[in-house]
């Protein structure tokens, strides 16, 4: 009889530990597939808030590239103009220099005053320039001319627009 309990003693802790088992085994079941559910659930938030950084990145990275581009574009573009501007003043003022007639438009003391008035030729069409400083005066011309019957026939024409001209010899 001792064999018989013995025997069921042993069916019974062996089938107990077959069910703890069989509950642990189902209870890390549960708990695994649960996270999983979870993970997709909230993969979004778990993934996709590095894709959407990284994108916000590389956008910012994209218009500040563009932005940069642009702004070295526009300043080549002022550099241009200023470099053409300068030549064409140096060109401008080298050849008044080996001219002789002088079609002056103004004398000015004050240099702000002969600006604004070299400003107001310009926007009346004239191609006007500062032609020279000779004892503290500043001098605009209209025009300037090798040849004194050009000189004197666009003296006339100028005139004639109502300006005050006169010619120079300098």
């Amino acid at each position: 009889m001792k064999d018989k309990t013995s025997t069921i003693n042993k069916k019974a802790t062996t089938e107990k530990k077959k069910q703890k088992t069989l509950i642990v085994i189902l209870l890390i079941s549960i708990l695994v597939i649960a996270l999983v559910i979870l993970g997709y659930l909230y993969q979004d938030e778990i993934f996709g808030n590095l894709t959407k950084n990284e994108v916000a990145k590389k956008e910012i990275a994209k218009e500040t590239k563009k932005e940069k581009s642009s702004e070295s574009l526009i300043k080549e573009k002022v550099k241009i103009v200023v470099e053409k501007k300068v030549k064409e003043k140096a060109t401008k003022e080298l050849a008044q220099k080996h001219k002789k007639y002088y079609l002056v438009g103004g004398v000015f003391k004050h240099n702000q005053n002969a600006e604004d008035f070299l400003t107001e030729l310009e926007y009346d069409g004239f191609s006007a320039s500062k032609f020279a400083e000779i004892k503290g005066l500043n001098y605009l011309c209209y025009n300037s001319f090798n040849d004194y019957s050009k000189a004197k026939t666009e003296l006339q024409k100028i005139k004639d627009k109502g300006y005050d001209v006169w010619i120079l010899k300098y």
